[in-house]
């Protein structure tokens, strides 16, 4: 038996809602991902971008990730998959 035999299983909070602090200041942006995107290939993307984005910062500003929550995700799928499909 499977669990899509009897239910549904979905990897995420009961609440998204949340209070974000980076070394006590809020940040000026931050991101999340929908339940039916691609975690990694959003997380490679806003990268990317970011990385591009940062070309054309002023003087004395940069980025930084904080916070991650694809290392898990990432780690995951190297554990729980087939070795012929892991990353």
């Amino acid at each position: 038996m499977q669990v899509k035999d009897v239910g549904r299983a979905e990897i995420g909070a009961e609440n998204y809602d949340t209070n974000l602090m980076y070394s006590g200041h809020q940040p000026w942006a931050s991101a999340s991902s929908s339940s039916q995107c691609n975690a990694l290939q959003v997380d490679k993307l806003a990268k990317a971008q970011l990385l591009e984005l940062a070309k054309s910062f002023p003087p004395g500003i940069k980025y930084v990730i904080a916070f991650d929550t694809t290392t898990v995700v990432g780690d995951s799928v190297k554990k729980w998959s087939p070795p012929w499909k892991r990353p």
